[in-house]
């Protein structure tokens, strides 16, 4: 092999590996950062369900309990909050320090007047002046937010991580954290005014794993090196075996000239029977080749199975083998133009030559006319499988993109991604029924929508998995209102249930099934909107949920 190619595959093969880092590295990056917010979220979750602990106990103690010094120091040293609170029912101001922030909340509607303290301190408290449903009784409690906090990442493991509250635009505390637009953000903590920053870079570089990228590349590179170099080899020995044939049939051609003409009737007749009885040896391959493929079809159809759940990883592969298909194209039909050539050459030589009868056992051996026939056949369904394998990785990633702002778009593309992806959750007692609409330009986030419609239709798919059933979706459109109904003939829901399937943390399903965030998350989102979810449903008569969105006018939102 000469030395350019292989200072060319060197070249080509780090090309290979670089991109294969880069690659890697984002793909980490992305596992890291989906890790860091799961993580964080429980955080969030966790002091939400610690506070809301508070303000339940503190209106039971208000309205439960007489007054009592007592009372409120067992319930504080009972309570998770207790190393972090104080509590009395005096005044605000015996407990209030320097730089505490002041809160009025009354119990029965959670709405808080907030008092911004005069100078900010590193790490000020929250003083909770708590009434009762009368506003007969008041409690106190001053909460050390900072120091609670840390409390909880410390208990699940992250470390004493930098952490900001805000109040709208302002810090509770100062100083600030640096690089605060790097921290996650959780709104809607505590109060609606009130927002939560996480760092989340010491997690993120906790489960990064460094070598990941690297051993991709690394691998990449030497696959890559040893392919091109097997090509330039098989290239340069094809290079030398058609020069040696070349001056070989030059030789042949000078002593075979006298006997072309005495042998050119008994070379025909040989010719057709040798030809009949290559036709006759070709059928009995192809027979043999059915029964072939027969036996590995039935083997692929167990793997088919096992491919589908990794199709997502494919896109790459799938992407490199549609583009060398293509070339490979313009290769095989080159070869197949060489071995017309050499087919046609091949009547001028002396049939009882050794070279003829090389010629022609090969000819036969490697079935060149069924070859010919099918190899192009078989390329073009290649083509036509990988863009299919395009199509269904398409959606998937349609489903899997985030969006954050509103912007006009065709609803129903991401709608019709979201029902092929559900179907591969069907089970087979289970049907499915689309009946979508032309719809105008929508003016929203197709993302956020298309989440809705899929949790939806996952709760309805959940409902019938052990009954069976029928699934409806189905659209209309009045003036500027799109209505998209989800409905199933499942068991239903009684009342008491309808009324608080919309509600955080509610759900019906066993612990650890659920988190009761899923239906919640979807009010929020058609809010956001300018929307809303309606549910009709009846014990033993399915359950029904419309999406009710506006789809804007064009001219006013531009």
């Amino acid at each position: 092999m000469a030395k350019r190619h292989v200072l060319l595959s060197l070249l080509i093969s780090t090309i290979i590996g670089f991109g294969v880092y880069e690659l890697s590295v984002r793909v980490e990056q992305q596992r890291t950062a989906a890790v860091s917010h799961d993580l964080l979220q429980h955080v969030y979750i966790r002091s939400l369900r610690e506070y809301y602990q508070l303000l339940a106990d503190a209106e039971q103690l208000l309205n439960d309990h007489p007054p009592g010094y007592v009372e409120l120091q067992q319930y504080r040293q009972n309570s998770p909050l207790g190393p972090f609170m104080l509590i009395s029912e005096e005044s605000s101001e015996k407990l209030a320090v320097t730089g505490d922030w002041l809160l009025h909340m009354s119990l029965q509607d959670l709405k808080a007047d907030i008092t911004i303290p005069g100078r900010l301190v590193e790490r000020p408290g929250l003083v909770l002046t708590l009434h009762s449903a009368m506003k007969e009784r008041s409690l106190i409690v001053r909460l050390e937010l900072y120091e609670w906090l840390q409390q909880i990442t410390s208990d699940m493991g992250y470390g004493d991580i930098p952490i900001l509250v805000m109040y709208h635009a302002q810090p509770l505390s100062d100083p600030a954290p640096q690089q605060r637009q790097q921290m996650m953000v959780f709104n809607d903590f505590l109060l609606p005014e009130f927002s939560l920053y996480l760092d989340r870079s010491q997690i993120e570089g906790h489960f990064f794993q460094t070598y990941l990228p690297y051993s991709a590349a690394s691998a990449a590179m030497a696959l890559s090196l040893l392919l091109l170099i097997i090509l330039f080899y098989q290239y340069g020995r094809r290079m030398q075996v058609s020069r040696e044939l070349e001056g070989r049939s030059a030789e042949l051609a000078e002593t075979s000239h006298i006997l072309r003409t005495q042998m050119a009737l008994n070379a025909r007749s040989q010719k057709e029977l040798l030809k009949s009885n290559y036709q006759l040896r070709g059928l009995n391959r192809d027979l043999e080749n059915a029964q072939t493929r027969l036996k590995l079809s039935e083997r692929l159809a167990g793997l088919g199975e096992l491919s589908a759940g990794i199709a997502h990883e494919i896109n790459n592969p799938v992407a490199y083998i549609s583009s060398n298909l293509k070339e490979l194209g313009h290769d095989l039909q080159a070869l197949l133009d060489f071995v017309q050539s050499i087919d046609e050459a091949s009547d001028l030589l002396d049939i009882k030559s050794d070279f003829y009868q090389e010629l022609l056992l090969a000819y036969q051996r490697l079935d060149i006319p069924h070859v010919s026939s099918v190899a192009p056949s078989r390329l073009q369904d290649c083509i036509r499988g990988t863009e299919r394998v395009t199509q269904i990785i398409a959606d998937m990633r349609k489903l899997s993109r985030t969006q954050s702002h509103m912007q006009w778009c065709q609803l129903n593309d991401d709608v019709s991604s979201i029902i092929n992806i559900a179907r591969s959750r069907l089970p087979d007692n289970v049907n499915l029924t689309v009946e979508l609409i032309d719809l105008p330009e929508v003016f929203c986030n197709p993302s956020q929508i298309g989440q809705v419609v899929l949790n939806v239709l996952i709760n309805a798919i959940q409902a019938l998995e052990g009954c069976g059933g029928n699934i409806y979706i189905s659209e209309a459109l009045d003036q500027n209102v799109l209505s998209i109904s989800i409905r199933d003939d499942g068991p239903g829901m009684e009342n008491n249930v309808a009324s608080r399937v919309f509600e955080p943390f509610f759900t019906t399903k066993l612990e650890g099934d659920g988190t009761g965030l899923g239906l919640a998350l979807c009010y929020k989102l058609m809010q956001e909107h300018q929307g809303g979810i309606e549910l009709e449903t009846a014990p033993g008569k399915g359950a029904c949920f419309t999406l009710i969105l506006p789809i804007g006018e064009k001219n006013h939102a531009e």
